[in-house]
């Protein structure tokens, strides 16, 4: 029979497994400010559409989330970050920045 090691050291970790957490929490950080962010052009959206701008926001990031969470599964977390991105920029430039605008007073 097998005697088992032991271990007198603790474990640490090692300077990469650091940095890929560090990496994991600042792409955490600034993909979570998104969600947060839909609530500063909201009133505007209320303004344009009424009420049904609400629905169709939260409608909207629920498919949004929906598809990104499979897109991340099959191609990796880089190619998914990489086309919300992109997309985002092409609905912006597309709205003529309509987010950026102050809201009606």
């Amino acid at each position: 029979m097998a005697r088992a090691e032991v271990i007198t050291e603790p474990a640490t970790e090692s300077p990469y497994a650091w940095l890929r957490l560090l990496v994991s929490l600042a792409m955490m950080t600034i993909g979570a400010a998104g969600m947060y962010a839909v609530a500063v052009p909201l009133p505007l959206v209320q303004h344009f559409f009424g009420g049904a701008g609400w629905r169709a926001t939260c409608v909207g990031i629920g498919l949004f989330c929906l598809v990104s969470i499979h897109a991340a599964f099959l191609n990796g977390i880089a190619w998914n970050l990489l086309n919300t991105a992109i997309a985002g920029f092409l609905l912006l430039r597309a709205s003529g920045g309509g987010a950026m605008r102050s809201a009606p007073g």
